[in-house]
């Protein structure tokens, strides 16, 4: 049996309070006496047989029961309805986007539910997998027959700030069923519009949890929806363009406030009406702040997670770069000018952990080197170069134009009086080359990302031509992916963010509900993936600090009211599925109708 209200259930509080009154009071009953002297031994008998009488009490017992009726209808307890699962399984895709964690009982929670409840209709024989559908999809649980094994990942699914991947779920759950003859079952909230779903398979069945289509029982909910920041061109001001949008069935007022590393740059109040959104433009005098908030103050609703937002200046931390070099003019003039990096320049190579990127310009490398390398006419021991020989040669006469690192550059002219040829790692990739011979390439692995040349830049006419700049900053770009200083930007729920950070050294990175997280990278490139939850994050590092912002600022995601009424499939449309079972509340609620009645109708006849 489903209960679609557990918190119904808490009339049954009520039963120890009818309890209490019926032990407690005095019945009215007529006595004749024939003196006043014996009403002392009247009261003295009816105390005397007061409880006893309190179990034949035919009022009190209809009465407990009738307040268990009326709490099971309140909490719309529904009978299961038999399905047959097809032959090849049943996937259960779970929405655990930010709508399903609103709700006085979570809407996950009621997924949970509903998934356990289906599982446990099935037969022992049925194979289940359940796949979740937030931010980014994934398998939370191949196929298996284990009943115990699927209710602990049930358990696990855990809530998420970001927008519902419907689409993405369940082609993910499609892709693994195949052509086995297996049923998909989306369990979700409906708080998507029609125009976001896509036409699912036909072999698709979905089933609402938290309501039914349009109602706005636990929906009404204001959010930020909208935060774009960009600098003048003349660098005198930031323009910040927010919107803000009420989904609610009333109209509201709300506060927005900016501010500029918790400095108040605008403080306004909003009259909203009913479902409308608007966009409002501020300037903010403050270009220098590093974290840069919109927020709706005191907003009291169903999600905080859509209350603020937030933006991070980039190039907090400069790129640290170290230059092992006899001596190259043009290198380190192109370095010393490149923003936000810190340049150290040396004649042999150093301790190599104290860098973001180590360049090494013809200076030989030491063995188990680690971190990001621009190798300059060099190898490394271990790379995926093996140098036998020094060859002549002319131009560059084979470029990957496709490939990120040739993006504007145009070195086809390019005239090399020498390189070294040698043995080649296959999994190094070959961007240029002079006949058979590569001259650029890249290489990566888990310990190393290395961009190399088989000449050195002496060599080469490259560092007069207008492509080396372009060619040196797509270098950087792709080793060190640190924001430029000034940068404004954020990342959605579920993404993955890089992080430039040192090797070698431990990293902790704090979420915004303060669960600090450490990470020992063996590269300067951290690849932060657990971005379930919304707000300010914090990179620390024995020689740095950062952050980086998340933000949902999805107006549909933070419209919570049920729009599913029914979907898109191959085979045409579907109704939603409301409920998986009988409803039977109305039964009970005739019920405890019918035995208010019969108490009545006992207690007047008493009377």
């Amino acid at each position: 049996m489903t209960l679609l209200n557990p918190l119904g259930l808490l009339l049954l509080l009520t039963v120890p309070a009818i309890i209490l009154i019926h032990l407690f009071r005095h019945e009215r009953r007529r006595v004749e006496v024939s003196s006043l002297h014996l009403w002392r031994q009247v009261a003295d008998r009816h105390s005397r047989r007061m409880r006893p009488r309190l179990l034949r009490n035919l009022n009190l017992l209809l009465q407990i029961a009738a307040a268990i009726l009326a709490s099971l209808a309140v909490a719309q307890p529904q009978l299961p309805v038999p399905q047959a699962a097809a032959p090849g399984g049943m996937v259960l895709i779970i929405d655990n986007s930010a709508s399903m964690q609103t709700g006085a009982v979570p809407r996950l929670e009621l997924a949970r539910n509903r998934a356990r409840e289906t599982i446990g209709r099935a037969s022992g024989a049925t194979q289940f997998m359940l796949v979740t559908a937030g931010p980014r999809p994934r398998i939370a649980q191949t196929f298996t027959t284990d009943r115990d094994l699927l209710y602990e990942r049930l358990r696990e699914i855990r809530k998420t700030d970001g927008a519902a991947e419907l689409e993405k779920a369940v082609s993910l759950a499609a892709s693994v069923v195949g052509e086995a003859e297996a049923e998909l079952v989306l369990i979700t909230d409906g708080a998507v519009s029609a125009a976001r779903l896509p036409a699912f398979p036909a072999n698709l069945r979905t089933e609402l949890v938290g309501g039914a289509y349009g109602e706005w029982a636990d929906a009404a909910n204001r959010a930020v929806t909208v935060l774009e920041l960009r600098t003048r061109p003349d660098g005198s001001a930031i323009e910040a363009l927010v919107g803000v949008a009420n989904h609610a069935p009333d109209p509201t007022e709300v506060r927005l406030r900016l501010t500029a590393d918790g400095e108040t740059v605008s403080d306004r109040a909003i009259d909203l009406a009913a479902g409308e959104e608007r966009l409002f433009t501020s300037v903010i005098p403050r270009t220098r702040a590093t974290v840069y908030t919109a927020e709706l103050v005191a907003n009291d609703d169903a999600l905080p997670a859509d209350d603020r937002a937030f933006v991070v200046a980039g190039g907090e931390r400069p790129i640290r770069v170290h230059l092992a070099s006899t001596g190259d003019y043009f290198l380190e003039s192109f370095l010393s000018v490149y923003p936000n990096v810190e340049l150290t320049v040396s004649e042999q190579l150093r301790h190599p952990l104290s860098f973001d990127l180590l360049i090494l310009d013809r200076i030989p490398a030491p063995s188990g080197l680690r971190g990001n390398v621009l190798a300059l006419g060099t190898s490394l021991p271990d790379g995926p170069f093996a140098p036998e020989s020094l060859v002549a040669s002319d131009h560059v006469a084979s470029v990957r134009q496709d490939h990120p690192l040739m993006r504007g550059v145009r070195i086809g002219e390019t005239r090399i009086r020498q390189m070294l040829v040698g043995e080649w790692h296959p999994r190094a990739t070959v961007v240029a080359s002079s006949g058979e011979h590569p001259l650029l390439y890249t290489f990566q692995d888990d310990r190393l990302s290395l961009v190399g040349t088989t000449f050195a830049l002496s060599d080469t006419d490259l560092a007069l031509r207008t492509g080396f700049p372009v060619l040196m900053h797509n270098i950087i770009e792709r080793l060190v992916p640190v924001a430029p200083t000034g940068e404004l930007g954020y990342a959605r729920p579920g993404s993955v963010v890089p992080l430039s950070v040192p090797p070698g050294e431990e990293v902790v990175v704090i979420t915004p509900d303060g669960t600090p997280l450490r990470f020992a990278p063996r590269t300067s490139r951290l690849e932060f993936s657990r971005t379930w939850q919304t707000g300010l994050y914090e990179v620390r590092g024995e020689s740095f600090r950062s952050h980086f912002a998340v933000n949902l600022l999805d107006t549909d995601e933070s419209n919570l009211m049920p729009r599913m009424e029914e979907v898109r499939t191959e085979a045409g449309t579907s109704l939603v599925a409301h409920a998986p079972g009988r409803p039977v509340w109305r039964w009970l609620a005739v019920a405890t109708l019918v035995l208010l009645v019969l108490d009545w109708a006992l207690w007047a006849r008493r009377y």
